[in-house]
């Protein structure tokens, strides 16, 4: 073989090395490869200022996921502003077992999950930054809300209140209460009352008796020194 046949040779071997590498990391160094990662969208009542693409989806406190994307969507039929939150979770994070002494699991499709009384709802990261992110569990009491939009072809996971929004309701009824108050009376009657002890100090015979009584205060102390 001639020294242009191995210099051939050693380049194919050397870029089938590189491909090989390239995709062992694409598949272990992601981690996604054999994940069974499904992508949904969830349409929360509130604001959803705070809650940027990239933002944790968590289970009971365990990261299950992120979020996509954000997006804003008007809904001509109904005149509304749709928020619909494009995330993904990965199910090979959650399993299901059959009793503490199961010894094989599974891992449930989302529409199980749903099934199951799956909710979604916004929560507080951090009150600093006021960073939200997608707080996920299973709440089959609470009616979720859902949109039933086909438009991104994508399975929706019912919403139902966020701490958020109920943080933000008790700082409205607690600002409606003070601003309910009679404060005006208040304030009025307190500017009546520093008046009419003004006036008083004022009259010639309050200045008297608060002489009268510092000298009998005088001769009261003159008398127990003696005693």
């Amino acid at each position: 073989m001639t020294a242009t046949g191995d210099n051939r040779l050693i380049g194919l071997f050397v870029l089938g090395g590189l491909l090989l590498a390239i995709v062992l990391t694409l598949m272990f160094g992601s981690g996604q490869y054999f994940s069974k990662v499904q992508r949904y969208v969830a349409y929360f009542g509130g604001s959803v200022n705070g809650l940027n693409t990239g933002a944790a989806v968590k289970l009971r406190g365990v990261t299950i996921g992120r979020v996509n994307d954000v997006l804003v969507q008007y809904d001509l039929e109904h005149s509304r502003v749709l928020t619909p939150v494009v995330a993904e979770i990965d199910l090979e994070k959650v399993m299901e077992t059959y009793g503490s002494k199961a010894k094989t699991h599974q891992h449930p499709s989302l529409q199980d999950l749903i099934d199951r009384g799956l909710r979604a709802r916004l929560s507080l990261q951090s009150l600093v930054t006021n960073q939200l992110y997608v707080d996920i569990d299973f709440l089959p009491d609470l009616p979720g809300q859902l949109v039933g939009e086909v438009l991104l072809g994508l399975p929706e996971i019912p919403t139902v209140p966020s701490s958020k929004d109920e943080i933000e309701k008790t700082v409205q009824q607690v600002a409606k209460e003070v601003r309910e108050l009679p404060l005006k009376d208040t304030v009025d009657a307190t500017l009546g009352a520093i008046r009419r002890v003004d006036h008083l100090l004022a009259k010639p015979e309050t200045g008297a008796s608060i002489e009268n009584l510092n000298r009998i205060l005088e001769e009261l102390q003159h008398l127990l020194r003696h005693v």
